[in-house]
């Protein structure tokens, strides 16, 4: 973020209200691997939390993330992204393996760190619970 004098940038004002995710893991440094390996490994996902650090640079690691999107926020027809600036280059899958969108970080280039969940009564990966879970395959190269 780049504030102006005032201490208020652009991004402060687009993401108004946040949520942690539900849940965090990580299947650290497997190499390249397949959605389908992945999912294999499932059991050896251990937790993590934002912040954490993940090396060394050019490994692969990969995330599940759980989320739970307030009900509030549907009701009020809130626009609804997940965030992720890993500072990196990274992978969204959803949890049948199909890529959704790549993510980049400030550090990696041209900026695209978020993804929409839910906009105008759509509810993309949503359930009816308004929970979903994503996988995220992130390549270290900016530690």
């Amino acid at each position: 973020d780049y504030p102006d004098k005032y201490g208020i940038s652009l991004k402060s004002q687009l993401y108004l209200e946040k949520k942690e995710v539900f849940r965090l893991k990580v299947l650290r440094d497997t190499g390249i691997i397949s959605f389908e390996d992945v999912m294999k490994r499932i059991k050896e996902f251990k937790d993590c939390k934002v912040g954490d650090s993940f090396g060394p640079t050019w490994s692969t690691h990969w995330f599940m993330i759980e989320i739970e999107v307030p009900k509030k926020w549907i009701q009020d027809k809130q626009e609804v992204h997940f965030l992720w600036d890993s500072e990196s280059e990274a992978m969204i899958y959803n949890t049948k393996g199909k890529p959704i969108q790549g993510l980049t970080g400030e550090e990696a280039g041209p900026i695209r760190d978020s993804y929409v969940i839910y906009y105008n009564g759509r509810k993309n990966d949503l359930d009816s619970s308004n929970k979903v879970t994503y996988f995220v395959e992130f390549v270290g190269t900016s530690i």
